[in-house]
């Protein structure tokens, strides 16, 4: 009895104290303004996708400020939380029975993004050819929002894409903007 009775004690401690393997997400999302099953599919998908949960909280924050039925772009192509361009990925799409209309549900959504994002990541890298970052990975990573040629093809030259294109540093204030929100979103509270 003594201890189990230990184990409760060490359980209700270690919650106390933030010891409980990763952020609390409830906290975070009232922080954020964004409904906890957004937050918590969020974290879902970046742990299955080996991204940082900040990068795809400010991605989703970036690009459609929590609203799932968000449509960017003159002609709507890229749509829902995370912003998935039903256009360039329609083969895909199709292809896993998901039509655009479907990339308005959250949880998918947060799937594809994620899909894309680590797509992203690994075209950057893939363009730096085992050369230093010029910038911020997950500065780099952001700016492939608007297509990752621009991006990886500014890095193949050796280029910092951050300075070199005319609409990155918006796109970097920005992003610097929101991921501290994220960051502080996510920070263990001390009581």
């Amino acid at each position: 009895m003594f201890p189990l009775l230990l184990l409760g004690v060490a359980g209700v401690v270690a919650a106390a104290v933030g010891l409980t393997g990763g952020p609390n997400l409830a906290r975070a999302a009232v922080a954020l303004k964004q409904p906890l099953a957004y937050v918590g599919s969020a974290s879902k998908w970046a742990k299955k996708r080996g991204l940082p949960l900040d990068w795809v909280l400010t991605t989703i924050l970036v690009e459609s400020n929590g609203n799932p039925r968000a449509a960017g772009d003159s002609d709507g192509r890229s749509v829902g939380l995370m912003q998935v361009n039903a256009v360039a990925h329609a083969a895909e799409l199709k292809a896993a029975g998901l039509s655009r209309e479907s990339l308005f549900d959250p949880e998918t959504n947060i799937e594809w993004g994620t899909k894309y994002l680590v797509q992203f990541r690994d075209d950057v890298q893939a363009a730096l050819g085992g050369r230093s970052l010029p910038a911020p990975l997950d500065e780099l990573v952001r700016l492939s929002y608007k297509g990752p040629a621009a991006v990886t093809g500014a890095l193949k030259r050796g280029q910092n894409p951050v300075t070199t294109l005319s609409w990155a540093p918006a796109a970097i204030a920005n992003w610097r903007q929101r991921r501290s929100q994220v960051l502080a979103a996510l920070r263990p509270s001390v009581s």
